[in-house]
């Protein structure tokens, strides 16, 4: 995330550094709606770098949830 430091991404870090199964689903949510929530407050000014950040944290809960689903089984 390119040096810059966004206040959602603590989020996304909290979510991706859960290990526990019955937490993973919880802080894959809160991340997603956080990250979301940005989108959603700031779409009509979003510089490039923070633009393209969001699409990789949404990306990266695309791949949590496929985890956490796996990690439940």
């Amino acid at each position: 995330m390119r040096g810059t430091s966004y206040a959602w991404q603590s989020a996304l870090k909290d979510a991706i550094q859960e290990h526990d199964p019955d937490e993973m689903g919880t802080k894959i949510r809160q991340a997603e709606a956080t990250i979301i929530g940005r989108i959603m407050a700031v779409s009509y000014s979003l510089d490039h770098v923070e633009e393209e950040a969001l699409s990789e944290a949404l990306a990266t809960i695309r791949v949590l949830k496929s985890e956490a689903r796996h990690a439940l089984k």
